[in-house]
């Protein structure tokens, strides 16, 4: 069984990376499926593999961050943010950064988000944004950043103590690290955009990009 979850992984991720047309019926009735089994599996490099394909195969767009509702849907209703959630607590750093990427994927459909911010997913994706581990702190980075879009979460993004992460984040990783700057300045813009979340009680500020590029 073992070796079958394995094969089952590696496929999928494949599957879902070369982004075939006209796979619809599948990833809504098969592989959505199978992908949430893996993420309970014992064997840490299948859990990691099933949340990559997961975290692939909701996004249609890439360049323009569009997720398939449907797709996305389908995991929330499957229990399957529950079991990112679950994985984002894990030890292993890979396995963390793949369920972080994949909550963050997910949490650009607003319903998905909503779930997300219910089961205590801020404060996971606040934790792991400390994190020294680059691709971990990158996939937190971006899921604070789609929680951030709207008004409906940051209060809860500044409750959990993610404002001053995200400003660590943008000063630590200058250069070497744009996908984290961007995430995590993007994050902070949002946040800046409500009058509300002046970054109160926090000793943190926006970044100055003439700091950074020193």
């Amino acid at each position: 069984m073992e070796w079958v979850e394995w094969v089952l992984s590696h496929a999928l991720l494949t599957i879902a990376e070369s982004n075939v047309p006209g796979l619809d019926n599948f990833w809504l009735k098969q592989g959505t499926e199978v992908m949430l089994r893996l993420l309970k599996s014992k064997q840490e490099d299948v859990q990691e593999k099933g949340a990559t394909a997961l975290a692939t195969s909701v996004v249609i767009d890439d360049e323009n961050a569009t997720v398939d509702k449907a797709r996305a849907e389908a995991v929330m209703k499957g229990g399957g943010i529950a079991s990112l959630l679950d994985l984002a607590k894990s030890c292993r750093e890979g396995v963390q950064a793949e369920a972080a990427k994949a909550i963050a994927n997910l949490s650009i459909n607003t319903e998905v988000a909503k779930t997300v911010a219910t089961e205590g997913g801020i404060k996971i994706l606040a934790a792991l944004a400390k994190s020294p581990n680059r691709w971990v702190a990158e996939g937190a980075a971006g899921g604070l950043w789609n929680l951030s879009v709207g008004e409906d979460h940051k209060g809860a993004i500044s409750e959990a103590g993610a404002i001053a992460a995200l400003v660590e984040l943008a000063f630590k990783w200058p250069s070497g690290g744009e996908g984290v700057l961007e995430r995590a300045v993007g994050a902070l813009a949002n946040l800046a955009a409500d009058d509300k979340q002046r970054f109160e009680g926090q000793r943190g500020h926006l970044p100055n990009f003439e700091d950074l590029d020193r």
